[in-house]
């Protein structure tokens, strides 16, 4: 048969007999890639089609258990001889919710809703959890007391005489540690750390001026810190030396970028060491501002 195919295909064509061959394998893959897809596809819709239906199936069938549990429950309860004790279903336990005649999985609901921090606030709050039933309400109505809460009432006399009086020691902003700070209304955790973070990379605070410049510490919460804190005017700051100390050092302080710590260091070793601090003004990267602002914490002893 193929042969026979092989040999027409030949003479119709005219084309050599590798290629006869070549086609013959070629023509039938081609039809398969052409058909399977199709088929393939076809099995899928079917296959999530039917998975679909069973699922809710299913979910229908578990509902009715539920409700056909509920029920059967529900029906028992009522058939025993049920002995009524009052109770308050804020504080009840679960025995006693039993003892009522309330079925275990309503008794369940309600505990669970207390603990989520819901009340009954009326006997008619009841109705609210899932599952009670209206007639299994009315048996529970004349049984059910809830207590109102406590009312007390104080005077704005008691309060503000029973109130703490909280009052502010002044201190030292340069010896200050957190609890100091956080004192202060607007400055937490976070801010006092920044604030003494600060302060000892500076070497100490030589002005209340230098307060603004610690980042989130806004201009309302200086101006009451400096109400309660104070900066010593004896206070002397730790210095950096700029005759014996390196590029890193020098760099570390909040007011000597990198760049500058380099050019004074270029100028020491290119004129000697510093005899006085005001040569550092031939430095061209060094203004009259920021000559001013790092000066106290500067040595060249």
């Amino acid at each position: 048969m193929i042969k026979t195919i092989r040999y027409w295909i030949i003479k119709t064509v005219g084309i050599s007999k590798g290629e006869a061959n070549a086609l013959l394998i070629l023509v039938p893959i081609l039809l398969l890639a052409m058909i399977v897809p199709s088929i393939f596809r076809g099995y899928l819709t079917n296959h999530h089609s039917n998975h679909t239906t069973d699922l809710a199936l299913l979910d229908s069938l578990l509902a009715q258990m539920e409700r056909n549990q509920e029920k059967e429950a529900y029906s028992k309860n009522q058939a025993r001889v049920i002995a009524y004790k009052i109770f308050d279903p804020n504080t009840a336990t679960q025995e006693l919710l039993e003892v009522n005649g309330i079925p275990n999985y309503i008794v369940t609901r309600i505990i669970s809703y207390r603990k989520k921090g819901g009340k009954f606030r009326k006997q008619k709050d009841l109705l609210k959890i899932y599952g009670m039933k209206e007639q299994l309400y009315e048996s529970l109505v004349p049984y059910i007391k809830i207590k109102s809460p406590k009312k007390t009432t104080t005077t704005k006399h008691d309060y503000t005489s029973k109130r703490k009086k909280f009052t502010i020691i002044p201190f030292d902003i340069n010896t200050a540690d957190t609890s100091d700070l956080k004192q202060i209304r607007g400055i937490g955790s976070r801010l006092s750390f920044r604030l003494i973070s600060f302060r000892d990379k500076l070497g100490g605070f030589v002005s209340t001026d230098q307060l603004y410049q610690v980042y989130g510490l806004k201009p309302d919460v200086v101006d009451s810190l400096l109400k309660y804190g104070s900066i010593s005017l004896e206070f002397i700051p730790n210095r950096v030396n700029i005759n014996n100390d390196t590029i890193t050092h020098l760099s570390q302080h909040p007011y000597i970028n990198y760049q500058l710590a380099k050019a004074i260091v270029n100028y020491k070793r290119q004129h000697g060491n510093f005899t006085e601090l005001n040569q550092l003004k031939k430095i061209h990267l060094i203004s009259d501002s920021i000559y001013y602002k790092v000066l106290p914490y500067l040595t060249i002893d």
